[in-house]
C-alpha cells in the first residue's frame, strides 16, 4: 500500500502543480488581456484625435489655399488695372499733346489770317 499511496501522492502533487501552473497562466492571460484591452481603448482615442487633427489640418489647408488663390486673383486684377491705367494715361497724354499741337496750329492760322486781313485792308 505504500507504493500505491506514494504514486497517488505523486499524481496528486503533479495535478496540483499543473493546476497551479494553469492558474498562473490564467492570471497572466487576464493581466495581458486587461493591458491589451486598455491599449486598444487608448489607440481608438488616439486614432479619433488623429482623424480630428487631420480633418482640421485639411480644412485649414483648404482655407489657406483659397486665401492664396484670392490673393493671386486680386494681384492679377490689380496688375491688369495698372496696365489699363497706364495705357489710358498714355492715350490721354497723346490726345492732350495732339490737342495742344492743334490749338497751336489754329492760333498760327488765325494769326496768319489776321495778318492777311490787316495787310489787305491796309492796302485798300
Amino acid at each position: 500500500m505504500g507504493i500505491i499511496s506514494k504514486f497517488a501522492k505523486q499524481a496528486l502533487d503533479e495535478r496540483q502543480e499543473a493546476l497551479d501552473k494553469l492558474a498562473e497562466a490564467k492570471e497572466t492571460y487576464e493581466e495581458l488581456h486587461k493591458q491589451m484591452t486598455e491599449e486598444i481603448r487608448l489607440n481608438k482615442i488616439s486614432l479619433k484625435k488623429q482623424q480630428e487633427n487631420k480633418k482640421a489640418y485639411e480644412s485649414e489647408k483648404a482655407e489657406k489655399e483659397t486665401e492664396k488663390k484670392e490673393k493671386e486673383d486680386r494681384k492679377a486684377a490689380l496688375e491688369k488695372e495698372k496696365e489699363i491705367n497706364e495705357k489710358l494715361q498714355a492715350d490721354l497724354k497723346a490726345t492732350h499733346e495732339k490737342e495742344k499741337k492743334d490749338r497751336a496750329e489754329e492760333i498760327a492760322v488765325v494769326g496768319t489770317l489776321i495778318r492777311i486781313v490787316q495787310t489787305r485792308l491796309l492796302k485798300k
